[in-house]
């Protein structure tokens, strides 16, 4: 099978959701099978993306700018059967409209619909539109959850077979409890901090985290900073001000800017807690990871399906609530503990990308197949 890949939003170095997954999936790929995958880079040769073997990067440099990708994407990447592609991937929530080979859709959430705030109108009515005709031309669509896969099928009116699970993995990197935190802006970081991971944006519920720390202190007598681990680029003096508009003082407050997965790996590791308080997530890799690195984590209903029971759920709308569960996983040790051996087990039955990898080739292969 020869099939096409389009990772042309892949930007070498930057640690996002989609990025993630990607990476996971072509470095799990089923050896022995015979494939060949043809991989849309916007960025070729930076080695970031771990092909496999008989695999080869296509340039397709003016991807890179997210005008010209959308453009790209919806005129020229039908063509790839001229690569001879029996198959394209599309793994970013959106694929060709028309021609090509058969597409299989992978979508991670589907927030353009459920929590629209994160766009403008008119991102929010092209991102809808697109989503909505390729899931729908798609010979199949995977998810990385259940929850998500629902959401597919009821907003798109796709027949379950059509829709497929395929898993979440977590990288065996994130599998080292114990690390030690590494030092920003010669700031050393003790194991006292809680750590959040991720981007800024609206469905994140930054403000309501930080409410909830500065409640933290003053209603629990818990004084322990909070560890912003990811970009939040022009958001930075914002946050700080909602820091200070919450009564949590400067001291108490971290941004590490991007970092790379060893680093994130070893923030989680050495954190006393991980918080996530997101409003909407599609699965919620992160809270995996930081259960692969012995962390407990106090989470948002909204990713209660990547938690199951190894985590304490909050309600995202009322901070007082997310600082109760962080209060308890500061101070009770016993409940720190239990929670920790929970993550730890559930962590491990995601452990890698060799089942979601294997069960996306095998979608991709059904796919050729029937063409």
């Amino acid at each position: 099978m020869i099939a096409a890949v389009d990772a042309s939003f892949h930007v070498p170095g930057r640690g996002g959701g989609v990025e993630t997954v990607v990476r996971g999936l072509l470095g799990a790929w089923p050896r022995g099978k015979g494939d060949r995958l043809v991989v849309y880079v916007s960025r070729p040769g930076r080695g970031d993306l771990p092909l496999p073997e008989g695999s080869r990067e296509r340039a397709v440099p003016l991807a890179r700018f997210r005008g010209f990708r959308t453009a790209w994407q919806q005129a020229l990447l039908p063509l790839v059967s001229r690569d001879g592609a029996h198959v394209l991937f599309s793994p970013a929530n959106v694929g060709p409209l028309a021609g090509g080979p058969p597409l299989v859709l992978l979508v991670h959430d589907c927030s353009p619909y459920l929590f629209p705030s994160m766009y403008s109108p008119p991102e929010r009515l092209a991102l809808r539109a697109l989503m909505a005709f390729s899931a729908r031309r798609a010979a199949a669509v995977v998810t990385l959850g259940r929850s998500v896969r629902q959401e597919v099928m009821e907003l798109f009116g796709l027949p379950p077979a059509r829709v497929e699970d395929v898993g979440a993995g977590v990288d065996p990197a994130f599998f080292r409890p114990g690390q030690a935190a590494p030092p920003f802006e010669a700031r050393p970081l003790a194991g006292d901090y809680v750590l959040y991971a991720g981007k800024y944006a609206a469905n994140k519920n930054l403000e309501n985290l930080l409410a909830a720390m500065a409640l933290l202190e003053r209603e629990h007598g818990v004084a322990a900073p909070l560890v912003l681990a990811g970009p939040v680029d022009r958001a930075g003096g914002l946050l700080s001000q909602l820091a200070r508009k919450a009564g949590l003082s400067p001291d108490r407050l971290l941004f590490t800017g991007r970092v790379d997965r060893p680093v994130l790996a070893a923030l989680m590791a050495a954190a006393r807690a991980f918080v996530y308080p997101s409003w909407y997530e599609g699965f919620g890799l992160p809270v995996l990871e930081a259960m692969a690195a012995g962390t407990p984590v106090a989470a948002s209903r909204a990713v209660a399906e990547a938690v199951g029971d190894a985590a304490l759920l909050f309600d995202p709308a009322k901070p007082s609530d997310m600082a109760l569960a962080l209060a308890k996983l500061c101070g009770d040790r016993a409940l720190a503990a239990d929670l920790r051996e929970r993550g730890l087990a559930r962590a491990a039955e995601h452990r890698g990308w060799d089942g979601p990898a294997r069960a996306v080739r095998r979608v991709l292969a059904r796919a050729a197949g029937a063409a």
